[in-house]
């Protein structure tokens, strides 16, 4: 299986957490109506290009990922996922690039998502939705789609603000031509840490 590396910018918000205070929310605050997550991931994920409704070979990507979301009401909370990833090979791609060339993949994901608690408790299991957009480009071709996914875990908040999340999650991507009738895109199948903080 071949590997390959993926870039997902912007990265900054998985940094915010370091200059947050300690002291801005306790632990057992977690996932109630106001609460904001700010942080992202790296993750391993199994890349499955399918092209005319055929399935391809996989190829392993580690990627990175920024998230902000907030707690409407207690447990309930709606985010945002956007991210641009560059692929400088054409391996994991349903474009074709020119010697040079580098593609690009555009994705931004909202997500309801719902998130398990008890006062008190430092472990949340946790449960969301993201639906979204995907646009892979390179040179003059390009493709997109309706994309959406599954992802689920475990949050853990084991000090002050600080947020880790053990997960796994699915995604299908669509990146079909105008017009195309079989569908052509990427499975992804993803077990991932991610580090924030909530405030």
């Amino acid at each position: 299986m071949k590997t390959r590396w993926l870039f997902v910018a912007p990265t900054c918000c998985a940094l915010i957490f370091l200059s947050l205070p300690a002291a801005n929310a306790q632990t057992s605050e977690y996932a109630t109506k106001g609460v904001i997550d700010l942080g992202g991931n790296v993750s391993f994920t199994s890349v499955t290009p399918v092209s005319a409704g055929k399935t391809g070979d996989a190829t392993t990507i580690l990627s990175f990922a920024p998230r902000i979301a907030g707690f409407v009401t207690d447990g309930f909370q709606i985010g945002l996922s956007p991210g641009i990833s560059f692929l400088p090979t054409s391996g994991v791609t349903v474009v074709s690039p020119s010697s040079g060339e580098s593609t690009t993949l555009l994705q931004i994901y909202a997500f309801p998502g719902y998130v398990v608690r008890t006062p008190g408790q430092k472990y949340f299991p946790f449960v969301e939705v993201p639906i979204g957009y995907a646009r892979i480009s390179s040179g003059n071709s390009s493709q997109s789609g309706f994309s959406w996914g599954l992802r689920g875990g475990v949050k853990a908040t084991p000090v002050g603000n600080f947020l880790l999340t053990i997960f796994g999650e699915y995604y299908q991507i669509t990146l079909n031509s105008e017009g195309a009738k079989d569908r052509t895109g990427f499975n992804l199948f993803t077990f991932g840490i991610g580090i924030g903080a909530f405030i």
